[in-house]
């Protein structure tokens, strides 16, 4: 039947048409392929790894003795170079309190008087011995006038009793022996009773006289005699008195206060 043979026909027909998809599809991705293609990427991959320094102009160059050579310029920047030496550190704070000093003095004059010349402020800086100010010294300077008048004085009367003693530095050696004669004689007449007290003293007092005159302090006794001690004290005394009119620094600082 003419109907059948053609159903028969076209029914493998369209069985044909259904498998030819699948068949292409089959042979799109055989391994032969998939492995050319990975092939493909990695050489491709290889090339930009190798020309990407050239790419970007850092490529490195291999000289004759193998080594490599940069393209690169290099830029150099500049250094300040400086001797490195030990030094102080300061630290600076900023805080709010009060300052208290390593060391200070609340000083004054010696001697009362009226102040004649100052010479700092507050807050000037001083050295050790800088005058501060003085006062007014007219009477001191006039007092140590008339003390180194006196000493002048008492040097002329010793050089007197000198030049006189020298002539009698032999009867001075018969007084020692006259007066060290009866000191022994009143010594044992105090023994026996025979003598008071007030006596023995006295004789004393005359053997030690003769004995000074004549022995080695007689320089001593003479200048005592002649003024020339009491005058020379008188010198210092004054002369100290003079000094302590005028006010000097202690030590180094700042004037805090006046």
């Amino acid at each position: 039947m003419p109907s059948e043979g053609e159903a028969g026909q076209h029914t493998p027909a369209r069985d044909s048409s259904d498998h030819m998809p699948h068949a292409r599809r089959s042979r799109l991705f055989r391994p032969w392929q998939a492995a050319g293609v990975l092939s493909l990427a990695a050489a491709l991959a290889l090339g930009v790894y190798a020309f990407w320094p050239r790419l970007v102009g850092s490529a490195d160059v291999v000289n004759d003795r193998g080594d490599r050579k940069s393209d690169r310029i290099e830029v150099r920047a500049p250094v300040d170079v400086m001797v490195a030496s030990p030094t102080d550190l300061v630290l600076l704070a900023d805080a709010t309190g009060h300052l208290a000093p390593w060391r200070s003095a609340d000083i004054g004059a010696g001697a009362s008087g009226l102040v004649k010349e100052r010479l700092v402020e507050e807050g000037s800086r001083v050295t050790a011995g800088d005058v501060l100010l003085r006062l007014d010294d007219r009477g001191e300077t006039i007092a140590l006038k008339e003390a180194r008048n006196r000493v002048l004085e008492a040097q002329i009367r010793y050089a007197d009793i000198r030049i006189g003693s020298a002539g009698r530095k032999d009867a001075d050696t018969v007084r020692v022996s006259v007066a060290e004669d009866a000191f022994e004689r009143a010594r044992r007449a105090f023994e026996t009773g025979s003598i008071t007290p007030e006596e023995m003293r006295l004789a004393r007092r005359e053997f030690d006289a003769a004995v000074l005159r004549s022995g080695a302090r007689r320089a001593e006794v003479e200048a005592i005699l002649s003024g020339l001690e009491q005058a020379e004290q008188a010198l210092e005394r004054d002369r100290l008195q003079l000094s302590r009119t005028t006010v000097r620094a202690p030590f180094t600082g700042l004037i805090a206060d006046i």
